[in-house]
C-alpha cells in the first residue's frame, strides 16, 4: 500500500477564484495602454504564482505509517497515523485529533469537498465529526455529526 494525496481539486473555490482573476488580467492585457501592459503581465503572474501555492498547500498525503501536511510555513507536517483517533471539520478547519482529543494537525478546510473529507477520514479508518451544523451556531455544532457514506443498493 503506497501512499495516496488528497489535493484541492482545480474546480474548488479557491482555486477557481484566482484562476478567474488570471484569465481576467490577460485578458484585459490587449484593451491597457502599452505602459501598463507591464503590470497586466505581472499580475497574472502574481495570481498563477499564487495559484500554485494554493494547490501546494492545499495537498494532504496519507501513507502507510504517517499523514503530511505543508500547511502555512511549507514545511511538512507529519502526524503518526497510529495516534490519529479521530477527524473534526468545521467550517475553518479539519482537525485530526488523538484519544484524549488534542491537536495533532490542522488543515484548512475552505475549498474540500465532503467527498474529499470523508475519504480521507476513510483511509485513515477514523471517524468523521461534522461540526458544520446550523453555521456554526448552537449546541449541534459543539457536538458534531458523524458523517458516513449512504448505503450501495
Amino acid at each position: 500500500m503506497g501512499a495516496i494525496k488528497f489535493r484541492l481539486r482545480w474546480y474548488s473555490v479557491p482555486s477557481l477564484s484566482l484562476l478567474l482573476g488570471t484569465v481576467g488580467c490577460c485578458a484585459a492585457m490587449p484593451f491597457t495602454a502599452r505602459s501598463g501592459l507591464v503590470w497586466w503581465v505581472a499580475l497574472g503572474f502574481a495570481l498563477l504564482v499564487i495559484w500554485a501555492l494554493t494547490m501546494h498547500t492545499g495537498t494532504v498525503e496519507v501513507t502507510p505509517t504517517a499523514v503530511r501536511s505543508p500547511g502555512k510555513s511549507f514545511r511538512p507536517t507529519v502526524v503518526p497515523r497510529e495516534r490519529i483517533s479521530a477527524m473534526h471539520w468545521t467550517s475553518k478547519v479539519i482537525t485530526l485529533r488523538d484519544s484524549d482529543h488534542d491537536l495533532l494537525l490542522r488543515i484548512g478546510s475552505y475549498g474540500w469537498a465532503g467527498s474529499q473529507v470523508l475519504a480521507m477520514a476513510e483511509e485513515l479508518g477514523v471517524p468523521l465529526y461534522n461540526h458544520r451544523t446550523k453555521l456554526g451556531f448552537g449546541k449541534d455544532a459543539r457536538i458534531g455529526k458523524l458523517m458516513t457514506r449512504p448505503p450501495a443498493n
